[in-house]
């Protein structure tokens, strides 16, 4: 009698364990969904950073279509990790984009000027700006080097950085209203390649 009790707890406890087991590689581990997250943001900074190269490749201005395509696949990957369960972290998507953005932001504004610029409003600059390209402070650090934008290309807004001016004028950057100090009247302009 004694085996047999014996025998039906060790089952019990094998199969309650293979159930557990089970329970948890369906719901995901912490590193799975964190694994699937990053691979997300990566492929949408390289989405990103393709059509910016291929705006400056053709010499015409970022296609927002291109943008929006690429932060649509990072919502729905992103939201499929988190959506399979497990995640340690959740409901971080609007960061993350928020951090890709950003640094998509910075490296097309560094590679998109293809002149140099020392002078706020009087070098000409942009070899696609067809002659409306002008050289401003880029905020909020007006010691970096001078940025080459389009005065076609802006809207007037209190950016403090480039991520201000996503929502705004996709693609642009954040400069100086006056050359010199960025105070919160800045202009969200469009690079020039």
């Amino acid at each position: 009698m004694e085996h047999r009790r014996l025998t039906l707890l060790a089952t019990s406890l094998l199969v309650l364990s293979l159930a557990g087991g089970t329970a948890l590689r369906a719901a995901g581990t912490p590193a799975k969904c964190a694994a699937a997250k990053q691979k997300a943001a990566g492929k949408k900074g390289a989405a990103e950073l393709k059509c910016y190269s291929n705006a400056v490749a053709k010499a015409v201005a970022v296609d927002p279509a291109c943008l929006g395509k690429a932060a649509t696949k990072f919502t729905s990957s992103f939201t499929k990790a988190e959506t399979a369960g497990g995640c340690a972290i959740t409901g971080d998507a609007t960061s993350q984009e928020s951090a890709i953005d950003a640094f998509v932001a910075a490296t097309a504004a560094t590679e998109n000027s293809t002149t140099a610029c020392t002078t706020p409003f009087t070098d000409v600059c942009g070899s696609t700006c067809g002659g409306s390209g002008f050289c401003d402070r880029g905020c909020p650090d007006t010691s970096a080097a001078f940025r080459c934008v389009n005065s076609a290309v802006f809207a007037f807004s209190s950016c403090l950085s480039d991520f201000d001016c996503q929502a705004i004028l996709p693609g642009s950057v954040c400069v100086s209203f006056d050359g010199s100090t960025c105070d919160g009247l800045n202009v969200c302009a469009a690079p020039c390649p």
